[in-house]
């Protein structure tokens, strides 16, 4: 081993920071953060040294005393694929380490079922455009659907949304049946109509609620989401509190409220939540609001306890040396709409992604054959422009496709906003990492 060629692969992601070093590769993935002395030693695995070359190299240097540490440091970037131990005659095959690796077709796990497209409020970035009237399934058809859905899956999580969820007469009944039945029910909610008569019931039978708030004042709230609410948006959140409800409230930052980020952590803390404004629905007609991925970034990175991807801790444990592929979209995720029309996402509500109508062909077929399903299901990042040079593709999975289909009306390109997966990511990694 000691006269084994050492091997840096060219497509190895390096970066630096506050004396902080990321080995990153990007095709397994897997990474190792290391000091400034490691990331020398490693930089020397160019091809040409074995392990012997650069203990001599470190001794000419003066460093005789550090054998042992560098026999571990490689093993290491060895067990990480960082580096690889080649003889002379392999080198052509070893200079990057791509794997060839295809996703598998996920189980259904979350079902998003908007009841209505009806909402007492007007926010100006809504994507679905919601208004005043809308179909609604009744109760018998949601009851069908429960039992069409369990045929594919014995265990979902039902996200009730809108337009507002709560408008519909027999939300809450829903919510009771699926969960009766062993499923997981989640109310996405404006908040306004939750009160001292209906808290109780919602509480139990609803695993989370998430309210919607955008800003920390009547005046910054009512900017996008209308006059005269924002009291009966805080006093539902209080109201849920004092229940022990499993709470979040999710705010849309925009470039009109992100100054009051630092505010509501400070009322809401963990439960707070984020989200970027979408060029969706009203959206479109108000882009001025957007952020572009690096100042949403910098919006969270820079307010004292928040992560910028919340659950990064979770998520690089997950992709580690596994890697994610894609993102829910068509497989494990699916949206039916008030009518009955199924769709990939509930951020794709458009013609062109429509996979079928549960009132003209079965919920199983539209997810079993539907053409639509099938091509979304297949986009990943093998193949999304701009995601084969990106070094964190297969731990973000080429974030989401929604989002870039509103932003550049394709949906197999990475977009402008993917800065913001790379630092939110990037940065994870190294804050992960305390090196003494």
């Amino acid at each position: 081993m000691n006269n084994s060629i050492l091997v840096l692969p060219n497509d190895i992601f390096i970066s630096n920071k506050e004396n902080k070093y990321l080995f990153l590769n990007p095709n397994v993935p897997d990474w190792l953060v290391v000091n400034n002395n490691a990331a020398y030693i490693l930089k020397q695995c160019n091809g040409k040294n074995s392990i012997n070359d650069i203990l001599q190299q470190l001794s000419e240097l003066g460093n005789k005393e550090i054998e042992s540490e560098t026999r571990d440091l490689l093993t290491q970037a060895q067990n990480h694929s960082i580096i690889t131990l080649e003889k002379a005659d392999n080198l052509n095959k070893c200079r990057s380490c791509k794997t060839e690796s295809v996703p598998l077709k996920q189980s259904l796990q979350i079902v998003h079922l908007k009841l209505t497209n009806g909402c007492n409020l007007r926010c100006k970035y809504c994507y679905a455009k919601s208004g005043r009237n809308s179909n609604i399934l009744n109760f018998e058809e949601l009851t069908q659907l429960a039992s069409d859905v369990s045929s594919l899956s014995h265990s979902v999580e039902y996200v009730l949304s809108g337009g507002e969820p709560l408008l519909h007469p027999h939300c809450l009944d829903f919510a009771e049946l699926v969960k009766n039945k062993g499923n997981a029910a989640h109310l996405l909610s404006n908040g306004t109509l939750i009160n001292e008569t209906n808290v109780a019931r919602i509480v139990e039978c609803c695993d989370l609620i998430k309210i919607s708030l955008d800003g920390a004042n009547e005046e910054t709230h009512s900017f996008t989401r209308g006059a005269n609410n924002f009291l009966k948006v805080t006093r539902a959140i209080d109201l849920l509190n004092k229940h022990n409800a499993n709470v979040l409230i999710a705010m849309t930052v925009t470039r009109h409220n992100l100054h009051e980020i630092p505010k509501l952590v400070g009322r809401y803390g963990s439960q707070l939540t984020f989200q970027p404004f979408f060029h969706a629905g009203r959206g479109n007609a108000h882009t001025d609001l957007a952020l572009t991925g690096k100042e949403y970034y910098d919006a969270l990175y820079l307010t004292a306890g928040v992560s910028p991807m919340g659950a990064v801790d979770r998520i690089l444990f997950h992709a580690r040396t596994r890697g994610i592929f894609k993102c829910a979209i068509g497989d494990s995720e699916i949206s039916i709409s008030q009518n009955g029309d199924v769709f990939p996402c509930q951020m794709l509500e458009d013609p062109l992604f429509l996979a079928g109508n549960i009132f003209e062909t079965s919920l199983k077929d539209i997810y079993n054959k539907s053409t639509v399903l099938k091509e979304v299901c297949q986009l990943d990042v093998n193949n999304i422009k701009g995601c084969e040079s990106c070094p964190v593709k297969l731990i973000c999975g080429g974030a989401c496709r929604a989002r870039t289909y509103h932003e550049n009306g394709q949906i197999n390109i990475s977009g402008h906003f993917c800065e913001y997966e790379r630092l939110a990511y990037i940065n994870g990694i190294f804050d992960s990492v305390t090196i003494g």
